[in-house]
């Protein structure tokens, strides 16, 4: 090869060079990149610094709680629907598996009765009557023992209805009770069967003993009984509270409602309905705003349960250029959530971009399950420009973000009552719509 024709490719390699170095530099520039002895500008006029300043102040924001957990029902987030299966079934956990036998004795016509009752444990129903339509009933069913002048009668049975008034009673380390006030009990009525063979005398003096013991011991052993109690969700440092107002009673659909409130601070005060008819199958219902699952995904990436640094694959790094801050979430017609973050670089390649993602909720045996459906970039600025999503659906944020989700919808913490052998509960079914999300369980024998 000539001296002339090595000399023409090398001038080409070089121009090359130099074009393609325009060029880069060129589409740097146009993305506010490139900046010779100043601090680097995007196309919008951003500095690095406000870019730090801005990323600082949403971290900031996240972090946020309020003071108190709202009081109000209205507008409340959240909702658990209770049906009375399920009612029974916790009621059952909490109470005592042997019940006493209960003794009491008179003087009837100069002959001493003495009376023997051995209750079981109460069955409750949703619904009083219309002097205490906000109460619930309990039938308690017996048997009942006794002798005459020192003579056994034959055993007999019998059943006492009751009704009282059902509240919620706040409790220490911030848990809410839903308690049936048998303090507070008043008899409806009470059945005995004695067979034959029990004059009338002894029997009027029967009745009012078997009552009498049965209602001191429904008020003393079931003053404020503890049905369920609502506690902190269990993620992150435990400072994210929840607590039950109401509650209301729908004795038609067999159901109790409670309205549902968080310390999370919420952009809007979004109410939900829950609906007292709960699916054929179904023994609870928690209804919920997707606003409650944004702010919970931002006050975990606050407290670095979702981690804040990434590196341009969206694995968490401690030496990660890129920052995080949660966005919202919301629900579509289509039956997703989708939910939005922003990432953040704020050194000398500064800009930002939006993180969307499209998720299915389903069931699996570990309760409900989020799967990514899609992954976008939108809204690129300055650097955020050059990121690509391709490997962002298997990423360690989407990893961290769907467990913090699925932990929030499969709240269980509803079951802490007296007894040691504690009710639980596995997922039904769930669906997502334009107006929230509802996730359905069945308690678990």
């Amino acid at each position: 090869m000539s001296a002339t024709l090595k000399r023409q490719n090398n001038l080409t390699s070089a121009h090359n060079i130099i074009m393609n170095f325009r060029l880069i530099v060129f589409s740097l520039i146009g993305i506010g990149l490139v900046c010779v002895g100043c601090e680097y500008v995007d196309q919008n006029g951003s500095t690095c610094t406000s870019y730090q300043s801005n990323y600082d102040n949403e971290l900031s924001e996240s972090a946020t709680l309020l003071d108190e957990v709202p009081t109000t029902i209205d507008q409340s987030p959240m909702a658990l629907v209770i049906n009375q299966r399920s009612l029974n079934a916790m009621f059952a956990h909490l109470s005592d598996t042997s019940v006493p036998e209960l003794t009491d004795s008179t003087s009837v016509l100069g002959q001493q009765v003495a009376v023997s009752v051995q209750p079981s444990i109460p069955l409750l129903q949703i619904g009083g009557t219309s002097e205490c339509s906000e109460c619930v009933r309990a039938n308690v069913p017996f048997d009942l023992g006794g002798s005459v002048a020192g003579i056994s009668f034959p055993r007999g049975s019998g059943s006492i209805d009751v009704q009282m008034p059902i509240r919620l009673l706040p409790l220490e380390n911030n848990d809410t009770a839903l308690v049936a006030e048998f303090q507070e009990v008043d008899i409806l009525n009470i059945d005995l069967d004695l067979g034959s063979g029990i004059t009338d005398s002894v029997f009027e003096a029967i009745e009012p003993m078997a009552s009498a013991l049965l209602t001191d011991y429904l008020q003393n052993r079931y003053e404020n009984a503890r049905i369920t109690t609502m506690s902190p969700w269990s993620l992150g440092s435990g400072e994210v509270l929840l607590a039950g107002r109401g509650p209301s009673i729908f004795p038609e659909a067999g159901s109790i409602i409670i309205a549902m409130q968080s310390n999370l601070p919420l952009s809007t005060l979004p109410g939900i309905e829950a609906d007292a008819l709960l699916p054929e199958g179904a023994d609870l219902g928690f209804v919920f705003h997707p606003e409650v699952l944004g702010a919970m995904a931002r006050r975990m990436t606050s407290e670095g349960v979702i981690p804040q640094q990434y590196d341009d694959t969206g694995q968490a790094s401690e030496t990660g250029t890129m920052m995080l801050t949660m966005g919202n979430v919301s629900s579509t017609t289509e039956g997703l959530l989708r939910t939005s973050s922003t990432l953040w670089r704020t050194g000398s390649f500064c800009g930002t971009v939006d993180v969307v993602a499209a998720m299915g909720l389903n069931v699996s045996d570990s309760g409900f399950t989020l799967n990514i459906a899609d992954v976008a970039f939108e809204n690129g600025v300055g650097s955020g420009m050059l990121l690509s999503s391709n490997n962002w659906i298997a990423s360690g944020f989407m990893e961290s973000l769907t467990n913090v989700l699925e932990t929030t919808i499969n709240y269980d913490q509803i079951f802490s009552g007296e007894a040691e052998d504690q009710a639980s509960m596995g997922a039904f079914n769930a669906s997502v719509n334009s107006s929230g999300i509802t996730a359905f369980f069945n308690l678990l024998d």
